[in-house]
Order: structure tokens, then sequence, then C-alpha cells
């Protein structure tokens, strides 16, 4: 009797563990991305350098320290390894799926402009209803497009369009920009499981994002397929809708 207790108590914190290291993977990510945000506003106030203040100068700089630091800790801190032996726990609730994607667009629209990118809104003004973890698809959506603006050219339009197939809710990224290139995107969603294999792996341009994102759409039933050709990137995920 007494073993059985102490062996439940043992696996409560192996899950209690393996959740802990997956939030701390998934929040450490989203603060790469935030981190990241706060080094290219400064950079922007660093070319001018010209129109700033001694003291302005002086807090630039400041700012670019502390936000080194704080990305290298991160990286420092993010076992990515973890990622793949958690078992994420979601927390599956009924949500219309077209203002989610509304929501991250929104959330996105300044950044592009930053970069001179139009956004396009082809999102479906119908609410189409999913039984998903909130959370978790909203993260899907805000890594895939994120990391795309991310990596485009300057000048370039990004068009973000919803639909409804065959009963499948459908989310597409069309980017008629510069291929990424089939080979590199592989590399990226695949970057989870190569790096539990790899020891010495050179950081890809785009991080973990669209890797963890692939992760989460396949824990959750739905399914991820991308090209990228001499006509630009393309990305689709589909979920099931509730009828």
């Amino acid at each position: 009797e007494m073993n059985h207790i102490i062996d439940m108590q043992y696996e409560r914190l192996r899950k209690l563990d393996e959740q802990k290291n997956s939030f701390i993977n998934i929040a450490g990510h989203d603060l790469k991305h935030l981190v990241g945000s706060i080094i290219m506003s400064n950079n922007m106030l660093k070319d001018e350098q010209e129109n700033l203040t001694p003291d302005q100068k002086e807090f630039v700089g400041y700012i670019g320290q502390s936000a080194d630091k704080i990305q290298y800790m991160l990286s420092k801190l993010m076992d990515v390894r973890e990622i793949e032996s958690s078992e994420i726990q979601f927390n599956m609730e009924v949500f219309d799926i077209n203002a989610e994607v509304l929501h991250v667009y929104r959330g996105l629209l300044e950044t592009a402009q930053m970069k001179n990118i139009a956004l396009v809104d082809n999102i479906l003004k119908l609410p189409l209803n999913v039984k998903l973890d909130r959370v978790f698809t909203g993260q899907i959506f805000q890594n895939l497009l994120s990391n795309i603006i991310k990596f485009s050219q300057t000048n370039n339009s990004i068009n973000v369009v919803t639909s409804l197939q065959r009963q499948r809710f459908v989310f597409e990224i069309i980017d008629g920009g510069i291929a990424i290139g089939e080979d590199e995107l592989d590399m990226m969603f695949n970057k989870l499981k190569d790096l539990n294999d790899a020891s010495g792996h050179v950081e890809s341009r785009l991080g973990l994002g669209l890797s963890i994102a692939k992760l989460m759409i396949q824990e959750m039933g739905g399914e991820l397929s991308y090209r990228s050709d001499e006509n630009g990137n393309y990305f689709r995920v589909e979920f099931n809708v509730i009828n």
C-alpha cells in the first residue's frame, strides 16, 4: 500500500515536471520574440543617433546591453530537448477560430508596418467553432505569421486567409516574396527533432517558432503543409470544425 502511494506521488511529480518544462519552453520562446522586438526597435533608435541627446544615447546603450543579456540568458535557460519529451496538457474548449486568427493578425500589423510589409486580411468574417486549446491555437498562428514577417523582405505583401473546406477550417499564409527554400523550411519545422540528435547544431534563421507550431498542430490533431518555390512561400494549417 505504501509503495503504491509513493508510486502515485512520483508519477504526479513527474507529470508536473513535464508540464513545467513544456511551459518554460513555450514561454521562453515568446520571451525571445519579445526581446527580439525590443532589440529591433532599439536598433531603429540607434539609426537616429544624430537626433538624440547625449542622455538618450546613453539610455539606448543601456537598453541594448540589457536586451542582449536577456537574450543570452534565455538561450541558456531553454533546454529545447524537453519540449519533445513533455506531454502537453491541453485545456480543450469550444471557440471561434476566425476571431482568434483576427486577434493575432491585428497584433502583428504594427510589426509588419515597421518593415513596410502589407498584411492582407482575407479572414472569414463568419464564426467557425472548433474544440481546441485556445491559447495554444493562438500561439500556432502567432508563431507562423511572426516568423514569416521576420523572414520576409521589405515592401512585400503577405496574404492571411481562412476558409471552410469540407468541414475543415483552413488557415493559409501566402507570401509572394523570395522563396525561403523547401530544404530550409524542412530544417526549421523539424528543428526540435534535429536538436535532440545534433550536438553542435548551428542556429537556423528563424529559431524554434516553426518547430513549436508544428508540434502543437500535430498534438491537437491538426494538419500542416507548406511549400517554397519560385512563386514564393505557402503555409497551410487545417483543423476539424464542430457542426
